[in-house]
């Protein structure tokens, strides 16, 4: 949850910057793109609770706005997908194949961590 949770936390910031800027010159203003994560373990209700303790630790409590729980912006910023695989860390012998066989295929690497389970 860690890394989705900076993702959409530096958009939303970068975001909120751009469009007060375009607000100050009467430009358009843009939402930030929404982040898309797979928890490669447990369910996404906890990645959702994870990712919003992350960020209130970050000191985001009242981001974007103050009438706004950081829960609330977390399910808006992120949509998590519930990732295929044992758990994290844990393979299959069937995701390692698949892992090695996408590699000679294609010359891309997946890691089994993250990327091989999505």
């Amino acid at each position: 949850g860690g890394t989705a949770t900076g993702i959409s936390v530096g958009l939303s910031l970068a975001y909120a910057s751009l469009n007060q800027k375009n607000d100050e010159l009467g430009k358009q203003q843009h939402p930030p793109p929404r982040v898309h994560a797979i928890g490669v373990c447990d369910n996404p209700d906890y990645f959702y609770n994870s990712m919003s303790s992350i960020a209130d630790n970050m000191g985001l409590a009242n981001l974007p706005t103050p009438d706004t729980t950081t829960e609330q912006f977390v399910r808006t910023a992120v949509t998590v997908h519930h990732g295929k695989g044992r758990g994290y860390a844990i393979s299959t012998d069937d995701e390692l194949d698949f892992i090695l066989q996408f590699a000679m295929e294609t010359g891309i690497v997946l890691d089994p961590v993250y990327s091989g389970k999505a």
